[in-house]
């Protein structure tokens, strides 16, 4: 194999975009492969100091706005009109491995007719197109038939949540040899244990939500819990980390805090206080900040949808709540009982998400892509192994 090309529409260095940036940078940051890693995405702004040692990022197209900025011609279409470009001048040999993280992004290379073995990982929710794209039966109907024409035309597809990968199987029963669960992991060396024992003298509550500002994230279900502990004069207060479109809805609310996009280092931080994470999303894959927050023993209340069904145990590491809008009293229930009994679901957390760690996952996509390496390259990689 030539070399292993990563696709997606924002750089690695850019902080603001949520999960999948985290997932992609943590992946290709520690694979450890002896052929070429190429990214290719668009320039947003350059947040972070990344080691760019073991890959190359290329750059399609600078962007000025964020990528969590709508604008009039949407950040996807700016990639895929880009990508068709680069894949006019560009030519893939049969002899490379294409990976995607967005069915209408690897579409084009079909478009192109590429001839490279190609991957394509699913990260969200099943639910996630009729959610997000509920104003537009175009947009829908367009999302719907470009996934339907990758997995059929695709060599492999990666779910990287269970409910996902059942779903996908239950929709293609002839193609179930294609798809595969891998889950999303955690970086434990940076999201590590707080010590939580001396945490049960506070008494006040405290909630933190980081991610995106944006309503299939369930903001207007945060900021009705909020005016719902307002209201009946719950003492509180809460820190939310990140940026968007409702970002606008908390402001004048005293007891919450607003901060804007931050490394994880810093996140973590924050995770090492006591509080309670908030996760009330309309529609989820396994999300890595519900992830991260438990391996720093950090409970959390979520909504049950996605893969935060089976991460969650309730009693244990937090709770899951199938009607939100309608359970606002147990919910705080629910965080008044966790917070006197921190400790103990502080542990429980930490000891959930054992499975999800970095090391287990980067082993499973090395042995992914060892399987589309001729056997000639197998045993090079094999003799390089030995060697070190």
């Amino acid at each position: 194999m030539k070399a292993i090309n990563f696709f997606y529409h924002i750089n690695l260095d850019n902080q603001s975009a949520g999960g999948i940036i985290n997932f992609l940078r943590g992946l290709i940051m520690d694979l450890e492969v002896s052929i070429p890693i190429n990214y290719y995405s668009l320039q947003y702004t350059s947040d972070l100091e990344i080691n760019k040692d073991n890959f190359n990022e290329i750059f399609l197209k600078n962007m000025a706005n964020n990528p969590n900025e709508k604008i009039k011609k949407s950040n996807n279409l700016v990639y895929m009109i880009e990508l068709l470009k680069f894949f006019r001048q560009e030519k893939f040999s049969e002899e490379e491995l294409l990976i995607f993280n967005r069915s209408d992004h690897a579409l084009v290379a079909l478009i192109r007719r590429i001839k490279s073995k190609k991957i394509l990982i699913i990260h969200g929710s099943t639910k996630y197109d009729k959610f997000y794209y509920k104003h537009s039966l175009i947009k829908r109907v367009f999302s719907k038939v470009a996934e339907h024409i990758v997995i059929k035309n695709f060599d492999r597809i990666i779910a990287v949540s269970e409910e996902a990968l059942e779903y996908y199987k239950s929709l293609y029963p002839r193609l179930t040899n294609k798809f595969e669960y891998i889950p999303t992991f955690v970086d434990q060396s940076v999201f590590k244990e707080k010590d939580y024992k001396h945490f049960n003298q506070q008494n006040e509550l405290s909630f933190i939500y980081y991610g995106r500002f944006v309503e299939e994230k369930g903001i207007y279900h945060i900021k009705e819990f909020f005016d719902y502990l307002d209201v009946r004069k719950i003492n509180y207060k809460a820190l939310l980390i990140g940026e968007g479109e409702l970002e606008k809805i908390f402001h004048g609310q005293d007891n919450v805090e607003i901060i804007n996009a931050l490394p994880q280092n810093e996140i973590v931080k924050y995770l090492h206080k006591k509080s309670i994470l908030l996760m009330f999303s309309e529609c989820e894959g396994t999300p890595l900040t519900l992830l991260e927050s438990l391996a720093t023993g950090t409970p959390a209340l979520c909504s049950n949808v996605g893969g935060m069904s089976k991460v969650i145990k309730n009693g244990k590491n937090g709770f899951l709540f199938e009607k939100v809008t309608q359970e606002y009293p147990i919910i705080a229930e629910r965080a008044i009982e966790i917070f006197e009994n921190y400790s103990y679901y502080s542990y429980e957390s930490v000891q959930s998400i054992k499975e999800y760690s970095l090391k287990q996952v980067i082993i499973q996509y090395q042995n992914l892509i060892q399987e589309f390496c001729s056997p000639k390259e197998v045993e090079s990689e094999k003799s390089i192994q030995e060697k070190n």
